[in-house]
């Protein structure tokens, strides 16, 4: 099965390479000298809560840091999307940390943060926000990844309603099943 998934993944590779689009449907390394950032949210209607999570992992795919954060307000699934990145980046520049791939399964929220389109309402703002950022820190990127490749931040987003409001993981606060998922997505 591993086999099958790591021939996948080369299939999809020289299929990039040849021009052709294809979204993997696997967690991939960055490009040397960069970072990724998965992020998701999670959503609590009942509550009025939503939540957010992401983790960075280096070219080599190793963990760097993970941290979730909860708000006490129940977002639209796009707008809860939207913070999780906001969360991110903030945490990003608070760190210095610099060549980061920014990955969400929320294609509403990414191709909205690349369209550069202005608006009035509370998501346009959040997005004009988010681009500004973007826009300061240069070597920040944001892309769309299948909710399958986007596993870890997803299963962090989730029981951000068990923390505090903002939690920072670092490699020896891991919990074992994010630590599972990190060592099963690398081939």
């Amino acid at each position: 099965m591993v086999g099958e998934w790591c021939e996948l993944n080369v299939l999809q590779q020289q299929n990039s390479a040849s021009g052709t689009i294809v979204t993997a449907s696997q967690w991939q390394k960055p490009r040397d000298g960069w970072s990724t950032c998965n992020i998701d949210a999670s959503f609590y209607e009942d509550l009025g809560l939503t939540g957010g999570g992401w983790c960075v992992r280096n070219a080599q795919g190793r963990f760097v840091a993970a941290g979730t954060n909860l708000i006490h307000q129940k977002l639209a699934t796009i707008e809860g999307e939207g913070m999780a990145i906001l969360d991110a980046l903030h945490e990003a520049i608070a760190r210095g940390w610099t060549n980061i791939v920014f990955e969400s399964d929320s294609k509403i929220v990414v191709d909205a943060i690349h369209a550069n389109h202005n608006g009035v309402s509370e998501f346009s703002s959040m997005i004009s926000y988010i681009e500004l950022l973007l826009q300061c820190n240069s070597s920040f990127e944001v892309k769309f990844i299948k909710r399958q490749a986007n596993m870890v931040a997803h299963t962090l987003a989730r029981p951000a309603i068990s923390w505090s409001s903002h939690t920072l993981f670092t490699l020896f606060l891991v919990v074992l099943n994010l630590l599972l998922l990190l060592i099963n997505e690398i081939c």
